[in-house]
């Protein structure tokens, strides 16, 4: 019966692929499409087969997410006024109210920095699939991946409009890098924020092309999504989408004239936190506190076990300078963790693989290099905007590699993009095209 319902919702997902216009104005060939997605579906099904067969599945952040929302439909069923007490953080405290309550791993988002509590958006997404799973973990992993996949589709055509790269080149990152579909594939954060960050992308296209009110709404919609999800990595990508919007606006400007208002811009920025700083509201202090509370989930989890992809940073004080200083380390950490020195098991050896093509690409740069067009430096500046912003703020804050790994994986893509912008390689296959994309040019 399982395996029935599975084949069942493939194809449902499959069949919508196929005949959604959006989906084939990307150029990719819907049996291309279909495949791309069963590939992404099957890497879910993979993560969640790892982590309920060679991990703690009560530790795992895929299983959590799924039980809550499991035991969140359970309330909702028995009780709906608690149900709506839970939704509201209000009236926990009667008899066996709390207890069902403190049942809910996830849904107490209290640590966090943001008035929004991005974990509960997961768990009452997976609270809606679950009406369709028959509580099946696996569904709910389809399901999770067709959002992420959705997100990726978004991001290829953005990315196919705003670069000169090859689109072969495109696709083969944005749909087979490992990782990057891995983490994107099942019960986490990262469906949702490749979701929001596609189609975030997506339409911020489209509006710099069209300035229409339309796209202008449907980009701040996705990019609201993407806050709720994961705010760190959307407000990373504020300041680089205000560069791209104004250099889409202003495309006359020299290279020259955009590399100073960028570093302008950068400047203006830590001075504003200065300002914030003497006005009684410290974002250092905020990334020191965040630091600070990694390294004691570490100690306590140290008590019962061993941390193995445990990472020393350097204390993190609140202020500019100690931000400035270690910057620099903290953005590297990210780019080139995990290496070869650092392998524990089997799942370091995609981010360990892509780290070494990385390092090749760099090397062909040498003999293999290009200029990239005039039209293109908007993208540019927004995808290493956003790679050193990101991985800048993961790395000052984050002592776990394995965290580092799934942290990075929004900007992962982008490094690559960045590294194929300037490099002179070209696949001339037209049989190959011919396999991938439709003959006739179709709309972007």
């Amino acid at each position: 019966m399982s395996l029935i319902l599975l084949l069942f919702w493939f194809f449902i997902l499959s069949f919508g692929l196929s005949k959604w216009d959006w989906v084939k104005h990307s150029g990719i060939k819907t049996k291309v499409v279909i495949g791309l997605f069963g590939l992404k579906v099957i890497a879910g099904f993979l993560l969640v087969y790892l982590y309920g067969h060679f991990y703690n599945p009560f530790h795992s952040d895929i299983y959590i997410y799924f039980n809550d929302a499991l035991r969140l439909k359970g309330i909702l069923l028995s009780d709906k006024s608690l149900f709506i007490n839970i939704l509201l953080d209000h009236d926990i405290l009667g008899a066996g109210a709390y207890e069902k309550y403190t049942q809910l791993q996830y849904w107490d988002s209290s640590n966090t920095d943001f008035f929004i509590q991005e974990k509960r958006l997961v768990i009452l997404i997976n609270l809606l699939f679950s009406f369709l799973s028959m509580n099946n973990i696996y569904i709910h992993s389809m399901l999770m991946a067709f959002l992420g996949f959705i997100g990726q589709i978004g991001l290829f055509r953005f990315v196919k409009k705003q670069s000169d790269i090859n689109p072969i080149w495109i696709l083969i990152i944005t749909f087979l890098l490992p990782t990057f579909t891995l983490w994107s594939a099942s019960i986490l954060k990262e469906p949702l924020i490749i979701f929001s960050l596609g189609l975030t992308l997506f339409f911020l296209g489209k509006w710099t092309k069209k300035w229409k009110i339309k796209y202008a709404f449907s980009f701040l919609a996705f990019f609201i999504i993407g806050l709720i999800v994961k705010p760190y990595v959307i407000l990373a990508l504020a300041f680089p989408i205000l560069i791209f919007i104004w250099f889409k606006l202003k495309d006359k400007l020299s290279l020259k004239k955009q590399s100073l208002i960028v570093f302008s811009g950068l400047g203006s920025i830590l001075i504003l936190f200065q300002i914030f700083t003497f006005l009684g509201l410290n974002l250092f202090e905020k990334l020191s506190n965040k630091q600070a509370a990694f390294n004691k989930v570490i100690t306590i989890a140290e008590e019962t076990s061993t941390v193995g992809s445990k990472i020393q940073l350097a204390n993190l004080e609140p202020h500019l300078n100690s931000f400035l200083v270690n910057s620099p380390k903290a953005f590297f950490n990210v780019l080139l963790s995990p290496c070869f020195s650092d392998y524990k098991n089997f799942l370091y050896l995609p981010d360990i693989l892509q780290n070494l093509i990385l390092i090749l690409i760099v090397i062909s740069l040498i003999k293999f290099r290009k200029k990239p067009s005039k039209k293109t430096l908007p993208f540019l500046w927004l995808s290493m905007l956003f790679v050193l912003i990101l991985f800048v703020v993961i790395g000052l804050v984050t002592p776990v590699l394995g965290a580092i790994v799934r942290y990075k994986i929004p900007a992962l893509v982008f490094v690559f993009f960045i590294l194929l912008s300037f490099l002179e390689v070209s696949i001339s296959s037209e049989r190959f095209k011919t396999f991938l994309f439709h003959k006739k040019r179709i709309k972007r």
